[in-house]
């Protein structure tokens, strides 16, 4: 492999091509017509159309194609290095709006070839050309301000074979001369420098298809690569002599794109583009935006700031006395309704009443549950009054017209908790009717340390806003429902035939004294929670609602002693 600057031509500009060995590979008349070939636009174009309905196959290329493709790196670069100009031109009047140090300023080069695939050649920052870190700490603290590719070449070099004296390898030679200047707090930098690129040998058109490999749709080959300063000033500083002794003489090889880099470009530079406006541009430009209207209202702000710190200290005493007034509120619903009018909201109304409640709940669980459950107690007491349900106009907006749900007086058993099976058994078979004489309300929740009834709570978690699915005590609290009745129960003809025969278990007639009693705490068995359709316990407000599914037992009893076990086996005794 060669890597030369002009070293191919000879001092009249003629190819040398020609002054080795008789063994070309080629046809002479292939080979010199390079030599004329520089209208590199025009060559690609030709590549272009070659294969314009054939297929992009390496196995295809003549050497004749492979010049020409090359020659597209003209029209790439070209393009690659004006759209660094324009984009460093958008990002220094982003700056313009409120500027920063230029160290500060997104650097084009660095951030552009971020966002092209690692096989995109050349890539024309530091880090792409392998700039040692000595060299590439001089523009740290700059910009670039202006790009552009001076000269572009391509040469056929070709030589005998060290081995085997007859045989000639050849290689093409790619030779980019570019000229750069960057501004900062110290001036100005004007860089010159070249990049000489290489492909593999080879002594055949076979070997040279060889060298190119297509994987999908990209077309990639090995290139041999080295940066060379020609020039660089900082100010009145000449460092090229520098410059060129940090660099040296370090060759490098890539598996270059040639899909990304020449052949599909002007999509591979629209998507950078596109990707560096939104993730480079765009935030930058906000943020220099911003920091001018924080600018503007700086003065605005001082002027307020005693007035909104006196503004801030009145407020945080009115939290904190909202704080207390919330936290008394939730002892007695009546205050509990005092508080929320002095807040605008008629908590009488059930919409404003839960609205209310889930307000209160986000700062205060323990104490809105605990005021809930003792209002559950108190409401149930009060609804079934005198042994009947509260049909009044209170009990209707607080309840709704169905009202609170336990079982009824009347023909039939709504309200107490069965199976549908068992409740389809007897009431198919019997006529029942139960008339509630007497509702009680028992706290079963206890002492505390002070004497005084425990308070219901809920393990609540805030974060979350909720508590754990399978939580088997997801709050703290217990009292017990007693509704007794009077009823009776008959037999019809056709059952008391069957019960002839014992099928029914229970007797042809009952009158008496029914006690249905309702356990309600915190606790979950566990194997109810470990059930995999276990719905989980609930606790949540939602559309006006708030909904609760509190664990219930239910125990049943009658003075009779068949009937009782027919209840026992239905487990509801």
């Amino acid at each position: 492999m060669a890597l030369r600057n002009n070293s191919s031509l000879s001092r009249d500009g003629k190819s040398r091509l020609l002054e080795f060995g008789n063994d070309l590979g080629f046809s002479k008349e292939e080979t010199d017509a390079f030599a004329k070939q520089k209208d590199w636009n025009q060559n690609f174009v030709k590549f272009q159309k070659q294969f314009e309905n054939k297929l992009l196959d390496p196995k295809n290329f003549s050497l004749t194609d492979v010049y020409n493709l090359f020659s597209g790196f003209q029209q790439s670069v070209t393009a690659t290095v004006q759209l660094m100009n324009e984009l460093q031109t958008k990002v220094n009047e982003a700056n313009n709006i409120f500027p920063v140090e230029a160290f500060k300023v997104p650097k084009v080069p660095e951030k552009l070839f971020g966002f092209v695939n690692q096989g995109f050649f050349p890539k024309l920052n530091p880090k792409g050309l392998n700039i040692a870190d000595n060299v590439a700490s001089l523009f740290e603290q700059y910009s670039l301000k202006q790009a552009s590719l001076k000269d572009f070449d391509i040469l056929l070099e070709k030589k005998n074979d060290i081995v085997l004296e007859h045989k000639v390898r050849y290689n093409f030679a790619l030779q980019f001369n570019f000229e750069t200047t960057y501004v900062g707090t110290g001036g100005e930098i004007n860089l010159q420098f070249a990049l000489q690129a290489s492909t593999t040998n080879f002594s055949s058109l076979e070997e040279l298809q060889a060298s190119f490999s297509k994987t999908g749709d990209n077309l990639t080959a090995q290139l041999f690569w080295k940066p060379t300063v020609t020039k660089l000033v900082s100010g009145e500083n000449d460092l090229t002599h520098i410059a060129q002794t940090a660099i040296g003489e370090s060759l490098f090889d890539s598996r270059v794109d040639l899909s990304a880099s020449i052949i599909n470009s002007e999509a591979t530079l629209k998507t950078a583009e596109a990707t560096f406006t939104t993730q480079v541009l765009n935030p930058f430009k906000a943020k220099r935006e911003k920091a001018l209207a924080i600018k503007k209202a700086e003065e605005e702000k001082i002027k307020k700031e005693l007035e909104e710190q006196k503004k801030r200290q009145e407020e945080l005493a009115k939290q904190q006395r909202d704080k207390e007034a919330l936290q008394k509120s939730l002892w007695k619903f009546q205050e509990f309704i005092s508080y929320w009018n002095g807040q605008g909201k008629d908590v009488k109304q059930k919409e404003q009443f839960i609205q209310a409640l889930e307000a209160a709940f986000s700062t205060n669980w323990n104490e809105v549950f605990n005021l809930l459950i003792a209002g559950f107690r108190s409401a149930i007491q009060t609804y079934y009054k005198d042994g009947k349900a509260d049909q009044s106009q209170n009990a209707k907006i607080a309840f709704g017209e169905k009202g609170i749900q336990f079982p009824k007086s009347g023909p039939g058993l709504d309200g107490i908790f069965m199976s549908d099976f068992l409740r389809g058994n007897l009431t198919g078979n019997a006529h029942f009717d139960l008339k509630l004489k007497k509702v009680e309300v028992k706290n079963t929740q206890g002492k505390d340390a002070q004497g005084n009834d425990k308070k219901a709570s809920i393990n609540w978690q805030a974060k979350q806003n909720n508590f754990p699915f399978r939580q088997v005590n997801p709050w703290d609290f217990s009292f017990e429902v007693e509704l007794k009745y009077e009823g009776s129960y008959g037999l019809y003809p056709g059952a008391r035939f069957l019960n002839l025969f014992g099928s029914l278990g229970i007797p042809n007639d009952w009158k008496g004294e029914m006690s249905v009693k309702f356990v309600l705490d915190g606790k979950t068995p566990q194997w109810i929670a470990d059930k995999p359709d276990y719905p989980g316990s609930l606790f949540k407000f939602e559309k006006n609602q708030l909904k609760f599914t509190p664990h219930v037992k239910e125990h049943v009893h009658v003075e009779n002693k068949q009937f009782m076990e027919k209840l026992k086996e239905s487990k509801l005794a």
